[in-house]
C-alpha cells in the first residue's frame, strides 16, 4: 500500500477535515447532526448509517528527525517483539527519548513493507484516538461510528499502530485491542498505568552515547578538555537526554565551549536569565499553558511578537520547550520538569493573557480556520479558557463559543467535551446565562451520540433554560434532540457519508429545526424514553405525567446540571455547586478532590473569595495527591445579616485553577442575624425552623401585644414568624 503524502491530503494533516467533508453535517453513531452556529447542534435519527470504503494510500508518518542515540539493543527487541494482540510498551519518565524511538521504530516498519500508522496520544480520550485510526483506514468523511460500528469496520485490518504517549487503565486497553483484533499495538507511557504483555524500559544514556548527543548538538566532536566537564554533566543528569541538553546549554562558555555549569535543578532559571525579549514572550506563553502543543504556524499567528518560529527553536535547543515533527509542521510545548522551575517573572500578565486570547479568538472563528486544526489545538483551546475562567469568564465564553461549534465537526469528542466543560464552567462565573444554555444543550448532544447517561437530564435543562430566555428556536432544537433518543438505529448503506447526511439532511428541513410538542419543557415521549428516564434516576427529578408514558423533567434538573463535577486540571471536583440555604450557621458541606491522572498533584490549595464563608477543614493542604487519592475540603457559612450571598471556592491543583460556587441564605431574625449560641437558644437546641401562627385582634396595640404574648406561650422555645390581623391590616412580626 502506497503512504500518502501531505499532497494527497491537500495541503497539512491540521486541514484535512475541511477538505474531505462539510464541517456542518456529519454522522455521530446512529445520529445525524448539523451546527447551528447560535444554538448548537441539531440532532436527528439517521435513517441510513454510511459504509466507508477503504483508503488506497495510508497517512504519512511523521518526519524521522533526530536519531535516536544509544538506543539500538532496545529498537532491535522492539522489532522482534511486534505482534498482533500482544501490546508492548516503551515506559521511561519525561524526556528519556520515548518519542524519539518510537519514531524511528515506525520508519523501520514502514521500511519492511508493512502497513503502519502513528497516533499522538497525549492528553486525549481513547474514543479519540479511534477515531484517528479509523480515518487512517477509511474514507470515512463526516463520519464517527460506534464503538461496535468500528469493531465491524477494522475487524479485518492487519497492521502496526503506535501511540505516542497512551495513558489508560488496563480495562480500557483490552477494549482498544478488541476494537481491531488484527492490530500490533506499540505505545510509550510515562507510568505503569496502562501495564502491556511486554515492556522496553528507556533508562539514561551510558557514556559513550551521552558523549555522542552533546557532540550532535554542539556540532562537532568533543575536544580533549571539556572531556571533564562532559562527564560531570552525564553523571550529574544520570544520562537524560532532555536534562543533558539542557544542562549542557546552561554551562556552555562565551567561546562555544562546554564549562562547569549550574548546579543540577538551578539550569532552567539560569537560562530564563539569558533569553531575549523574543524567547520571554514566547517562553510565557507556553509556562501559562504547560500541557498544550502549538503548531509553528499559529504560534506565528497568535504570539504577538516578531520571529516567534525563530525563537521557539531557540528555546528548543535550550531544552526549554520540545519539538514534535509532525506531517503537517512543527508543533511546540513546554518542555517536562521546566514550568516549576521558571520564575515567576516568566508567567505572562493580565494584559499579555488578555490580548492571547483576543488573538486565538480571532483565530479560532476565522472562516479559514478548519475543525481539524480547532481539533489540533484543543489543549490550548480549553486551557486558555480554563485560564482565563478565573479574571475574565467573559473572554473565556468567548473563547469557546467561537471554537466549540466548528470543533464539533472534527469528529473528536473527546476533546469537543472538555471545551464544553471548560465554556460551562467560564459561562456560569460569567452570569452568562445564555452561554450555559448553549453548552448546556451541547452537552446533552454529546451524551446522546455517545449513548451516556444523563443526557435527557443535560437536553431537559437546556430547554428549559431556552425557554426561560424566551429563545424558542433554542428550544425547539433541543426538542428535536430529545425526540431522537427514541429513534430506532439506523441501517447501513452503500454511497458514502455523503448520502446518508443528503437524506437525513432533506428530512430535517432546511432551518435543522422542529417544533416541539407543547407543555413543559423537556417533554420526553413513550415506553422506551420513560424506561430510560428511571434507570438514570431522571424521573424522580420532576413531575411524572401519567397520560401517554410521558416523562416531564422539570427545574430541579437544573441543579444536577450546577452541581456537576468540575475538572481542574488532573483533578475532579465534586460537588461544582455547594448550597447553604435557610440557616443561621450552617452546618459543614465538603468537596472531594480526587487524582484522575496517571501522575501526582504537586499541591492542592483552597480559598474563598467571601469571608461569611470559611474553610474550616482541608485534608488536601500540605501534601501531593497521588493518582487516585481524594482529600476532602470543608467549608461553613455564617452569615452577616439576612439575605442571599454568593462567592467561590477557588481550588489551585498543581498549576491549573478551578472554582465552586457558594450559594448561601440567611433566615429573617429578630434584631438582626444570630450567633451561633442565638440560633441554637432560638431553637432550643434541636435545629427547629420557624412555624407560622396568624391571631386575631381588636387594633390596639395592647391586643396586639398580648396577641403575641399568648402565641409565645403556646410555643414556649419555639421561634415563631406571626401575622397579626388588625382591622384587616396584616402586620408582620417574629418572636
Amino acid at each position: 500500500m502506497r503512504r500518502m503524502t501531505a499532497a494527497d491530503l491537500g495541503g497539512s494533516d491540521e486541514r484535512r477535515g475541511s477538505m474531505s467533508h462539510p464541517r456542518n453535517r456529519f454522522v455521530v453513531g446512529d445520529r445525524h447532526v448539523i451546527v447551528s452556529t447560535e444554538q448548537g447542534l441539531s440532532v436527528s435519527a439517521a435513517k441510513a448509517l454510511p459504509s466507508p470504503a477503504r483508503r488506497l494510500v495510508l497517512p504519512p508518518l511523521p518526519p524521522l528527525g533526530d536519531e535516536p542515540i544509544g538506543r539500538e539493543e532496545e529498537r532491535a527487541a522492539l522489532g522482534l517483539m511486534i505482534a498482533p494482540g500482544e501490546p508492548v510498551q516503551i515506559r521511561g519518565p519525561d524526556g528519556i527519548g520515548k518519542s524519539t524511538l518510537l519514531r524511528r521504530l515506525a520508519h523501520d516498519v514502514a521500511d519492511r513493507g508493512e502497513p503502519v500508522v502513528h497516533i499522538r496520544g497525549a492528553g486525549r480520550e481513547l474514543d479519540d484516538v479511534l477515531q484517528d485510526l479509523f480515518e487512517a483506514w477509511f474514507d470515512g468523511s463526516g463520519y464517527a461510528p460506534s464503538r461496535t460500528r468500528l469493531r465491524e469496520l477494522l475487524g479485518g485490518i492487519s497492521a502496526v499502530l503506535l501511540v505516542d504517549d497512551l495513558d489508560c487503565p488496563p480495562g480500557r486497553l483490552r477494549e482498544f485491542l478488541e476494537t481491531g483484533p488484527g492490530i500490533a499495538l506499540v505505545f510509550t507511557s510515562a507510568s505503569g498505568q496502562s501495564p502491556a504483555d511486554r515492556t522496553v524500559e528507556l533508562g539514561g544514556l551510558g557514556r559513550r552515547a551521552a558523549f555522542g548527543l552533546l557532540a550532535r548538538e554542539l556540532g562537532r566532536p568533543l575536544q580533549r578538555e571539556e572531556i571533564p566537564a562532559a562527564t560531570s554533566l552525564w553523571e550529574t543528569t544520570g544520562g537524560g537526554p532532555l536534562e543533558l541538553i539542557r544542562a549542557a546549554a546552561a554551562s556552555m562558555t562565551p567561546e562555544g565551549r562546554l564549562g562547569d555549569g549550574p548546579v543540577f535543578g538551578s539550569a532552567v532559571p539560569f537560562l530564563y536569565a539569558r533569553l531575549g525579549r523574543a524567547e520571554r514572550d514566547v517562553l510565557a506563553l507556553f509556562a501559562a499553558l504547560p500541557s498544550a502543543p502549538v503548531s509553528e504556524g499559529l504560534l506565528a499567528e497568535v504570539a504577538g511578537t516578531e520571529g516567534a518560529a525563530e525563537a521557539a527553536g531557540r528555546l528548543v535547543r535550550l531544552g526549554l520547550l520540545t519539538e514534535e515533527p509532525s506531517s503537517g509542521g512543527r508543533r511546540y510545548r513546554l518542555a517536562p520538569g521546566v514550568g516549576g522551575l521558571l520564575p515567576a517573572e516568566a508567567a505572562p500578565g493580565a494584559e499579555a493573557l488578555e490580548a492571547l486570547t483576543a488573538r486565538v479568538t480571532g483565530w479560532a472563528r476565522a472562516p479559514g480556520t478548519s475543525a481539524s486544526a480547532l481539533s489540533a489545538h484543543a489543549g490550548l483551546l480549553t486551557g486558555l479558557t480554563t485560564v482565563m475562567t478565573e479574571s475574565r469568564p467573559d473572554l473565556a465564553v468567548r473563547l469557546a463559543r467561537a471554537a466549540a461549534p466548528a470543533m464539533a465537526g472534527a469528529l473528536r469528542w473527546g476533546a469537543w467535551r472538555e471545551l464544553l466543560d471548560a465554556g460551562l464552567a467560564a459561562a456560569e462565573r460569567a452570569g452568562d446565562e445564555r452561554a450555559v444554555a448553549y453548552f448546556t444543550h451541547e452537552r446533552g448532544v454529546h451524551m446522546l451520540a455517545k449513548g451516556a447517561t444523563g443526557a435527557a437530564a443535560a437536553l431537559a435543562a437546556a430547554a428549559l433554560l431556552w425557554r426561560e430566555l424566551g429563545d424558542s428556536a433554542g428550544a425547539a432544537i433541543t426538542t428535536r434532540a430529545q425526540a431522537a433518543m427514541t429513534a430506532p438505529p439506523a441501517s447501513v448503506i452503500s454511497g458514502g457519508p455523503g448520502a446518508a447526511a443528503r437524506g437525513v439532511h432533506a428530512a430535517a428541513g432546511a432551518g435543522g429545526t422542529g417544533a416541539g410538542p407543547p407543555g413543559l419543557a423537556g417533554t420526553v415521549t413513550g415506553l422506551a424514553a420513560r424506561a430510560l428516564a428511571i434507570k438514570t434516576g431522571l424521573a424522580i427529578l420532576g413531575a411524572v405525567a401519567a397520560g401517554a408514558g410521558a416523562v416531564y423533567v422539570v427545574p430541579p434538573v437544573i441543579q444536577m446540571i450546577k452541581e456537576r463535577p468540575r475538572t481542574v486540571g488532573c483533578a475532579n471536583v465534586a460537588p461544582g455547586q455547594l448550597g447553604f440555604s435557610g440557616v443561621a450557621v450552617s452546618a459543614v458541606r465538603q468537596v472531594q478532590v480526587s487524582n484522575t491522572c496517571p501522575r501526582s498533584i504537586a499541591s492542592v490549595a483552597s480559598s474563598v473569595s467571601d469571608p461569611r464563608f470559611a474553610v474550616v477543614g482541608d485534608t488536601c493542604a500540605g501534601h501531593p495527591l497521588p493518582p487516585k487519592g481524594t482529600c476532602l475540603i470543608s467549608v461553613r457559612f455564617t452569615p452577616a445579616g439576612v439575605g442571599r450571598a454568593k462567592a467561590v471556592l477557588r481550588v489551585v491543583a498543581g498549576n491549573t485553577t478551578g472554582q465552586v460556587t457558594l450559594l448561601g441564605e440567611a433566615p429573617p431574625t429578630v434584631g438582626g442575624p444570630a450567633t451561633a449560641g442565638e440560633a441554637s437558644e432560638r431553637s432550643g437546641g434541636k435545629g427547629r425552623q420557624p412555624k407560622s401562627v396568624t391571631l386575631r385582634s381588636s387594633g390596639d396595640s395592647s391586643s396586639t401585644s398580648s396577641a403575641l404574648a399568648q402565641a409565645r406561650a403556646c410555643m414556649a422555645n419555639q421561634p415563631i414568624r406571626a401575622s397579626v390581623m388588625t382591622s384587616g391590616v396584616d402586620r408582620t412580626a417574629s418572636a
